[in-house]
């Protein structure tokens, strides 16, 4: 068994889920607000669902089906919500998803720990490619894709006003030749003109 690594930033470390997270977990995504963009969570989570999810994660990642991150901020050791990568590995490829309990929206944690696990993932899982989309009354979680580099994806087909992002290995490559510190956020990118990454 491979242990899943702890990656951290500036004001974050990012590390496995733990059982003794389940309750902060029920909590935070018993929200609708939270929840109603998350289309692959149990609502309402309770304490024993939240527990059953943890639980399976560690397989998950030792399958390299998906590997998921709690988030925490590192001077409170207080979780704030998770990133996750669904493995795509027949295209070296992964789909993006994360979440922030509400309680601390607006402090920049998304965009922060997205940057980090965007950081680690290419070079540590073997990928090309990282992509992930949010929906017309969803802008916020767009603003978090641009903030951490990504771009909108011109090719993708957009459903019900779905805008697609995406992040490629020559994208980071690029960021890190032109001198970027990991938790500078870049410019954001008007989907209307952004183009994708060579």
């Amino acid at each position: 068994m491979i242990p899943q690594p702890v990656l951290t930033s500036h004001r974050l470390v990012l590390r496995p889920f733990a059982p003794s997270d389940a309750q902060a977990l029920s909590s935070m995504l018993s929200d609708s607000q939270v929840v109603r963009f998350l289309s692959d969570m149990p609502s309402p989570m309770t304490p024993e669902l939240a527990a059953d999810w943890i639980d399976a994660l560690p397989r998950a990642w030792n399958a390299r089906g998906s590997v998921v991150y709690a988030v925490d901020v590192a001077e409170e050791k207080r979780l704030v919500g998770a990133v996750q990568l669904q493995l795509e590995p027949d295209r070296q490829a992964a789909e993006l998803g994360f979440w922030i309990g509400r309680a601390d929206w607006g402090r920049g944690f998304a965009s922060e720990a997205v940057t980090c696990v965007l950081a680690w993932c290419f070079e540590a899982l073997g990928l090309q490619r990282v992509h992930a989309q949010h929906t017309a009354d969803n802008p916020a979680s767009g603003h978090v894709m641009a903030a951490a580099g990504m771009v909108v994806d011109p090719d993708a087909s957009h459903s019900g006003g779905a805008v697609s992002y995406q992040y490629l290995v020559s994208g980071f490559t690029q960021k890190i030749k032109n001198g970027m510190a990991m938790n500078q956020q870049p410019p954001h990118m008007n989907p209307k003109t952004a183009r994708k990454i060579p």
